[in-house]
């Protein structure tokens, strides 16, 4: 049982053939700092209480193809995450205000995902966000001018669904 790791910390487990669920009781990881479990087979919903991972600051479920959902509102408690990575799956839902408070945030990779809706104009607190990518899923509008005013270093977006705001 992984949740019986009480104070493991580090957990790089990509390209292991996995395919299952994310168990619950990952969530039970409170020492964890950084969690990969990209490119497996993983599949299902993102577990609801990520409150828990308090000191969670890389996150990867890039590549997975079967995660699928919303994103859960605990996500966005994660005060210490600098990478998120949840590229290449089939999440869906609108990209909430909540992003805002995830202010350590320097990528979030959530392309090739079904996310609509538009990039709240919160983004904008993540000032140290350098790198983000949302090309490939149904977001649109125009990016908010607090987006803007960050110093990304890349920003990668559909072309046909995106229009810089100039004002």
């Amino acid at each position: 049982q992984i949740s019986s790791l009480k104070l493991l910390e580090y957990l790089d487990a990509k390209e292991n053939l996995f395919w299952s669920t994310i168990p619950d009781t990952i969530t039970s990881l409170e020492n964890m700092y950084h969690l990969n479990l990209a490119q497996n087979y993983l599949h299902g919903n993102l577990p609801l209480n990520m409150s828990n991972l308090k000191s969670l600051e890389i996150f990867d479920l890039g590549g997975n193809a079967g995660l699928n959902g919303s994103l859960p509102s605990s996500l966005y408690e994660l005060s210490q995450l600098q990478q998120l990575d949840l590229h290449g799956n089939m999440l869906s839902g609108s990209i909430s205000d909540e992003i805002g408070q995830l202010s350590a945030l320097t990528l979030l990779s959530l392309f090739d995902n079904r996310f609509s809706g538009t990039l709240p104009s919160t983004l904008g607190l993540c000032v140290y966000l350098e790198y983000l990518y949302i090309h490939n899923t149904n977001i649109g509008g125009t990016v908010p001018d607090d987006v803007c005013s960050l110093t990304t270093k890349s920003l990668s977006y559909t072309e046909d669904y995106w229009a810089f705001s100039s004002d």
